[in-house]
């Protein structure tokens, strides 16, 4: 059945929409399973903050094209279902990954994590990687540790650190003397 210009135009600026605010996009197959299965889908996802939207290839096809996104046009063929995860792809791909032992019927083609695509062999590794949240965490770790060490030194009172200071002068003096000694033998 044909859909209006109107109906198009309405789809359009959705996919636009979804598209601009996702950080990765999922490309699914649906063919035959049942609406009240989908709608457990699309639960599942809203609480991973992704949106499951069954598309009209073309106009999805013709979205991507517009925002650069190319790369996954050999995707949408058929029955296609996009998942558009707004903030954290591992978590999205883990609903996906644990929605698909219920449900074999739907088959995850692969999709797109910024501008890199992935096939459907990755998402088991993408759904092992740590949440957004933890990466930051590990992250500020790595920065801050050696700012803390730093602080720490600085804060200790300077007569300790004229001892440190005066030690590792006296171990250059003791080994400048000792290849001394031994120039001499």
């Amino acid at each position: 059945m044909a859909i209006t210009k109107g109906k198009k135009k309405e789809l359009y600026d959705k996919y636009t929409d979804n598209i601009e605010r996702s950080s990765a996009i999922f490309v699914t197959k649906y063919q035959g399973i049942p609406v009240n299965k989908l709608s457990s889908l699309r639960r599942k996802l809203q609480e991973a903050d992704a949106r499951y939207m069954v598309v009209k290839n073309t106009i999805a096809q013709k979205v991507l094209k517009e925002q650069g996104l190319t790369e996954i046009d050999d995707l949408l063929q058929d029955s296609v279902g996009l998942v558009f995860s707004y903030s954290d792809p591992p978590s999205v791909a883990k609903a996906l990954l644990d929605y698909v032992k219920e449900e074999e019927r739907l088959e995850i083609e692969g999709g797109l994590i910024g501008r890199s695509r992935f096939d459907k062999n990755d998402v088991s590794n993408i759904s092992k990687l740590p949440s957004l949240d933890v990466t930051r965490a590990q992250l500020l770790g790595i920065i801050s540790g050696p700012a803390s060490t730093l602080a720490r030194l600085l804060s200790t009172p300077p007569t300790q650190l004229v001892g440190v200071i005066n030690s590792g002068v006296r171990q250059v003096v003791n080994v400048i003397q000792a290849y001394s000694k031994s120039d001499e033998d």
